[in-house]
Parts: structure tokens; C-alpha cells; sequence
């Protein structure tokens, strides 16, 4: 992960209005004391970024939250547990699904967030998720692996907590 230039909250929002994804929500719950980074995503950095880690990614990332399971899990549905992991799965495809008909992305994602505890990650994907997922799935396919994800923000703090902030496991002390 190449950390960039340091950026305030107000870029974030900016990107995230822009898009019409205005997050308040998300934005009221990070600590006060996050720095905000451009970054740039490469390969190499694949193993260390996960999805969000909420209940509803469980059954479409096969538990890990890892994009590479994403795409396993994206064409071979998993056994659910009850109704509500049903519908969370299909909602995740159908809404992967949509960015990869409908918008075929071949550049790179632009209005990723990412979030860590440190500028080592591992990195959580704070917004962006569908997106994320549906880059991976196209370049993966079309670029025989070769997948670029270009520049997107990383909000750094070391207050942020998995309980709160959906961090993977992986980023506790």
C-alpha cells in the first residue's frame, strides 16, 4: 500500500457526496483523531485488505472477509444457516452483480475508504465494498489476475476498534 499525501475529512466526504453515497453515519462513528491518506492499491496489497467485517459479509466472502474468497463464494452459493443469510448473500451478489453489467469497470475503483490502526494494515474496506468485490471479479477475469485498484483514502487511527468499526480480528493487539 503506498500511503500518499495526507487529506482532510472534508475530501472524504467530498468523494462520497459526489458519488450520492454520503455516509454520515459511518462518519459519526470514527474517532476523532483519524488521519486521513491518499493511497494507492496494488496486488501485492490483496492478502492484507478485507471486506468489512459484519455479519452480513460472512456467508459471500466464506468467513475470511477476503476478496479471493469473494470470488469462490460469488459463483458457488454456500449452504445458509437460515433465511436471513440467504438474503444477505443474494443482496451482496445482485448488487455486485449490478456494478459489473451495468457499469463495467475497467479503471481503477475511485471512492475507496479504507480504514486501519497503522499504515501496515491489515486494511478494512470501510466503503466500497461492492465495488471493490466487483473490480476484483472484472480484472481478474479480463486481465488474467492482473488487477490494479489505483488510488482511493485510508483513515488511519490507532482508536479505532474491531467492535465498532467493523475491523477484522487480525488488526487487534
Amino acid at each position: 500500500m503506498k500511503i500518499g499525501e495526507l487529506v482532510t475529512i472534508d475530501d472524504v466526504v467530498g468523494l462520497w457526496k459526489e458519488s450520492g453515497n454520503y455516509r454520515s453515519e459511518m462518519i459519526k462513528k470514527l474517532p476523532h483523531d483519524i488521519e486521513w491518506y491518499k493511497c494507492e492499491i496494488d496486488n501485492e496489497d490483496l492478502d492484507n485488505i478485507y471486506h468489512i467485517y459484519a455479519p452480513d459479509w460472512i456467508q459471500i466472502t466464506n468467513n475470511t472477509f477476503q476478496v479471493e474468497d469473494l470470488k469462490f463464494n460469488f459463483n458457488y452459493p454456500p449452504k445458509f444457516l437460515n433465511n436471513k443469510q440467504r438474503d444477505d448473500f443474494y443482496n451482496h451478489v445482485s448488487r455486485i452483480q449490478f456494478i459489473i453489467n451495468e457499469k463495467k469497470l475497467i479503471n481503477p475503483v475511485m471512492g475507496l475508504v479504507l480504514i486501519a490502526r497503522n499504515e501496515n494494515g491489515p486494511f478494512t474496506i470501510y466503503d466500497g465494498n461492492h465495488r471493490f468485490a466487483a473490480n476484483y471479479i472484472i480484472n481478474s477475469e479480463r486481465l488474467n489476475d492482473c488487477i490494479f485498484f489505483g488510488k482511493a483514502y485510508i483513515g488511519i487511527s490507532k482508536n479505532l476498534k474491531s467492535s465498532e468499526h467493523h475491523l477484522h480480528p487480525s488488526n487487534e493487539i
